[in-house]
C-alpha cells in the first residue's frame, strides 16, 4: 500500500485458524531508508460451534436382568441437524457408541445388572455443532421374579369340640418345583405353631381352640427361589352336647357381572328346633358381613368389582344350644364388565420437533365415571390390546376427554391407545 501522510493500510479476510506473525516493511525512498516493524501476532479463532441439546430415553424401564434395553438419543440444534457420534454411559462406564442418523442414535444392551443405573448420552460434537450431554435417566433393572407359590390349608376335624385335637395341614405348590422352608400357622396375629415343609407339606396339631369360629391361616415363609404365600380356613369349635346344625348358602344371580348386586341367603336348620344367633358371610377368608338370623334365615347384599371365581361360605356362629356349622363352598362367578370405548379424535406428529399430539374421548366405565387414564403406544392395535412401544400416559378428564403431548424420539405413523377401563383404539398419525 502507498503511504499517505506517513500511513498505509490493507484489509484481509483470508487468514486461516491459528496464530499469524505479521510485520510491515517500509521499502524506503531516495531520502528515507527502509525499515521493518516489530512482529504483531494475529490470533484467528474458529467460529463458535452451534449449541445442541441431547435427550435420552430407555425402553423398557424398568427391565429385568438379561432383558434387552434400547437406549435412544436425540440431538437437536436451532442451527440444523447435528452429525457425529453419541456415546452412551452407565455412570463412568461406556456402554457403546453410535453414529447419528437424522439426529438420532441408539444401541441395545442386555448386560445391566440388577439395581439402578444412571445412564447418560454424550454427543461428541463436530466442527459446527457443540458437544452436549443428556440429563441422567435412571434405568431400574429388577431381578427375575421368583416362581409363584400357592398355599392351601385344611383343618381336621372341622367342626370339632372343645379339647379335641385338630390337625392343621398346609400344602405349598409351585409350577417350577417343590418348595422348601417353613410354614407358620396363625389365628389372627397369634402364632399357633411353625413346621418344616416335607415334600411340600407341613402340619401341626392343636387342642386349645375355644368354642366359636376361628379364622386360621398358614403362611409359607418363602425361600431364595420361592416367594411367600398365604392360605386361610375357617374352623368351627362346638361345645359338647350342642345340637347339630346344617347351614346352606345360595347366591342370586350367579354368574354375575363386575359391580352387579348379588343377594346371599343362608338358611340354618336343626332337628332340635329353630337356631338363633348370627351368620357370617365370607369370600374366602375375607368377611363380607355378619347378619342376625330371623326364623333361621339371614341374607346379605354384596357387589364385587373383581372378575373371577369367588369361594363364598356362610358360617353359623352357634349358640348355647345349637352347634356351629359352615355351609359348603359356593363358587360365585363374576364376569368382567364390558370395557369402555376409546375414540381418537386427533393424532399429529410435528416432524421438525418430534412432538406427538394425540387427543380423544372415552365413554364411561360400568358403574359410572371414567377410567383413570390412557396409555399411548407407537404402532397399531393387536386385537384387543396394544403391543407396540409405549410412548407415555395421560389422565382422563372429568368429561372423558384426554390429551397427550410429548416430544418423542419415535416417528410413529400409527398409534394405539389403551384405556385403564379396557378399551382400545388405533389410528393413523398425520405427519406435518
Amino acid at each position: 500500500a502507498t503511504l499517505v501522510n506517513g500511513s498505509a493500510s490493507i484489509s484481509i479476510s483470508t487468514l486461516a485458524v491459528g496464530s499469524h506473525p505479521l510485520t510491515a516493511l517500509y521499502g524506503g525512498s531516495a531520502t528515507f531508508a527502509a525499515s521493518t516493524s516489530a512482529v504483531v501476532t494475529q490470533v484467528v479463532n474458529a467460529p463458535a460451534a452451534a449449541a445442541t441439546t441431547t435427550t435420552l430415553t430407555s425402553t423398557p424401564n424398568p427391565s429385568t436382568t438379561g432383558q434387552a434395553v434400547t437406549l435412544s438419543a436425540t440431538v437437536a440444534s436451532a442451527a440444523g441437524v447435528p452429525t457425529g457420534t453419541v456415546t452412551f454411559r452407565d455412570g463412568a462406564t461406556v456402554l457403546g457408541t453410535a453414529t447419528l442418523v437424522n439426529g438420532s442414535a441408539s444401541i441395545s444392551i442386555s448386560t445391566l445388572a440388577a439395581g439402578s443405573h444412571p445412564l447418560t448420552a454424550l454427543y461428541g460434537g463436530s466442527a459446527t455443532f457443540a458437544a452436549s450431554t443428556s440429563a441422567v435417566v435412571t434405568q431400574v433393572v429388577n431381578a427375575p421374579a421368583a416362581a409363584a407359590t400357592t398355599t392351601t390349608l385344611t383343618s381336621t376335624p372341622n367342626p370339632s369340640t372343645t379339647g379335641q385335637a385338630v390337625t392343621l395341614r398346609a400344602t405349598v405348590t409351585s409350577a417350577t418345583g417343590v418348595p422348601t422352608g417353613t410354614v407358620t400357622f396363625r389365628e389372627g396375629a397369634t402364632v399357633l405353631g411353625m413346621a418344616d415343609l416335607v415334600n411340600g407339606s407341613a402340619s401341626i396339631s392343636i387342642s386349645t381352640l375355644a368354642v366359636g369360629t376361628h379364622s386360621l391361616t398358614a403362611l409359607y415363609n418363602g425361600s431364595a427361589t420361592f416367594p411367600a404365600s398365604t392360605s386361610a380356613v375357617v374352623h368351627a369349635v362346638n361345645a359338647p352336647g350342642a345340637a347339630a346344625t346344617t347351614t346352606t348358602l345360595t347366591s342370586t344371580p350367579n354368574p354375575s357381572t363386575a359391580g352387579q348386586v348379588v343377594a346371599l341367603s343362608a338358611r340354618v336348620t336343626s332337628v332340635a328346633g329353630v337356631p338363633a344367633g348370627t351368620v357370617t358371610f365370607r369370600d374366602g377368608a375375607n368377611v363380607l358381613g355378619t347378619v342376625t338370623l330371623v326364623n333361621g334365615s339371614a341374607s346379605l347384599s354384596v357387589s364385587n368389582r373383581v372378575a373371577g371365581t369367588h369361594p363364598l361360605t356362610a358360617t353359623y356362629n352357634g349358640s348355647a344350644t345349637f352347634a356351629v356349622s359352615i355351609s359348603a363352598t359356593l363358587n360365585q362367578t363374576v364376569t368382567a364388565a364390558a370395557p369402555d370405548t376409546v375414540t381418537i379424535t386427533r393424532a399429529v406428529l410435528t416432524v421438525a420437533t418430534g412432538e406427538l399430539l394425540v387427543e380423544g374421548i372415552n365413554t364411561q366405565i360400568p358403574g359410572g365415571g371414567f377410567a383413570a387414564g390412557v396409555t399411548i403406544w407407537s404402532g397399531p392395535a393387536n386385537g384387543a390390546s396394544c403391543t407396540g412401544v409405549p410412548v407415555g400416559s395421560t389422565r382422563v378428564g372429568a368429561g372423558g376427554t384426554w390429551q397427550f403431548r410429548q416430544v418423542t424420539p419415535f416417528r410413529p405413523t400409527t398409534v394405539c391407545v389403551q384405556s385403564a377401563g379396557g378399551g382400545v383404539a388405533s389410528g393413523a398419525v398425520t405427519q406435518q
